[in-house]
């Protein structure tokens, strides 16, 4: 595989912060971006005066201005210097549990969980790891969240997690890691699905 074959396999499955909101809005159309500056992740230089071209969602073209073709009957974005970056990834983080800049156990539920992940993809989060204070309302967004469609970023979670006897969080939290025997504990999460092990 050419270097460029490995950068556009890689580009494609990027979140474009510029445009997500217009992408998510307009899923069938073709879009391109144009005078965008790309970070690519691969540790190599910037590149500048750059042209991508999206259909239904996904990279076709990506190079400078000068030499991608753009479809007639794609709607052209100007991107005046603005940034385009990979897709990031939270590997640890706990949803549902934020309003505003308050953080309490009596917030959780799966409306808010949700907002939280279109909150998240917004800012250009694309995938978060849920670590240990979740509870059932996480699983129908977690396998809403495996869809084309979702409006939010991916969702892997830990459920409830494992903690120990004088361990986090704290004794009286509703949502925290009940302080039982390991092994059964790694059994009720493997029970519901979670798609991570979280001890500690």
């Amino acid at each position: 595989m050419s270097e460029e074959t490995q950068r556009m396999s890689a580009i494609s499955i990027w979140l474009l912060l510029l445009m997500a909101s217009v992408l998510f809005q307009a899923p069938e159309s073709v879009v391109a971006l144009q005078g965008v500056h790309v970070i690519d992740g691969t540790g190599g230089e910037l590149l500048s005066d750059v042209t991508i071209v999206l259909a239904d969602g996904v990279i076709q073209s990506i190079g400078p201005r000068t030499d991608v073709a753009v479809p007639a009957s794609a709607t052209i974005i100007e991107g005046d210097g603005r940034y385009v970056i990979p897709g990031l990834f939270n590997l640890h983080g706990h949803v549902g549990v934020t309003e505003g800049l308050d953080v309490s156990a009596g917030f959780y539920s799966e409306a808010n969980i949700r907002q939280e992940l279109k909150r998240y993809l917004y800012y250009g989060v694309v995938a978060v790891a849920s670590c240990g204070v979740d509870s059932d309302p996480v699983f129908p967004v977690r396998d809403d969240s495996r869809n084309s469609d979702f409006p939010g970023a991916h969702l892997f979670t830990a459920w409830r997690g494992i903690g120990f006897k004088g361990g986090l969080p704290a004794p009286g939290s509703d949502l925290g890691r009940i302080p039982i025997e390991v092994s059964v504990r790694r059994q009720s999460n493997s029970d519901r699905r979670a798609d991570l092990l979280r001890d500690g």
